[in-house]
């Protein structure tokens, strides 16, 4: 719940926490790459992506 209330926060939605867990762990990814680390496909991780840029 802390987690999911931090992220939205800074803008962010709790379903790009294992994304940036992984980003943190492994550095720069590609988005195909990416979509296979937290369980999704490329698809779903269009939206939250781009939401991400955009409150960067």
């Amino acid at each position: 719940m802390l987690t999911g209330q931090l992220l939205r926060s800074v803008g962010l939605c709790l379903t790009l926490e294992p994304v940036g867990m992984h980003l943190w762990n492994q550095g720069p990814q590609r988005q195909a790459d990416l979509a296979d680390a937290p369980g999704s496909d490329a698809s779903t991780m269009t939206a939250p992506l781009s939401a991400s840029k955009a409150s960067a």
